[in-house]
């Protein structure tokens, strides 16, 4: 073998090696709903206190009731915490919270049959927003689209219940919730 068959010989043993060691470095990225699952049902629908000592340690899924208390790595709780969202997912977990955490009376959204999605008509500003429907429920969801740190701007009108607040990096922050009783609304 001569040096530049030796050269070429070299040359792509590295190659090689150099692809293999990146095929297997290579992890698919993963969607925020995806990080993070209950290790009962492998729900994504999880939710964890934010603001609390108790953050990223007690975990409750939302839609089995189940609860662990476990620390993720850092890297992978932040890339949780602050991926974007899709607006189908947003509902379901929103009012998953809401029966779970918040103890109204709202139907099991997974259970629904749900109608509506993107209002084409309000695209005005890069503002999204989404309406759907099921049973006696109405869930409207407004965002500006980004790769993280979104913030959801969302409505829940079930029954005699109104619900107004915010998603910010999967801490929900109500701004009002009222009831509605023989044609009143009471908070």
């Amino acid at each position: 073998m001569n040096h530049k068959q030796a050269a070429i010989t070299i040359l792509l043993i590295a190659v090689v090696l150099v692809s293999a060691y990146l095929l297997r470095s290579y992890r698919a990225p993963l969607s925020g709903e995806d990080l993070i699952r209950c290790p009962n049902d492998g729900s994504p629908y999880v939710w964890t206190p934010i603001g609390t000592r108790s953050e990223n340690f007690l975990w409750r899924c939302l839609k089995c009731g189940y609860t662990w208390r476990k620390t993720y790595p850092d890297n992978i709780y932040q890339r949780w915490l602050k991926s974007p969202l899709k607006p189908d997912f947003i509902r379901d977990y929103t009012l998953l919270y809401l029966r779970c955490i918040c103890h109204l009376e709202i139907s099991d959204p997974l259970t629904l049959d749900w109608r509506g999605g993107r209002n084409a008509s309000t695209s005005t500003l890069n503002l999204e927003v989404y309406n759907y429907y099921a049973s006696n429920i109405f869930i409207s969801i407004k965002y500006h689209p980004a790769p993280e740190n979104v913030t959801y701007v969302i409505l829940v009108k079930s029954g005699n219940i109104v619900w107004k607040g915010i998603l910010y990096n999967r801490r929900f922050i109500s701004s009002h919730v009222m009831h509605e009783e023989n044609g009143n609304f009471s908070r």
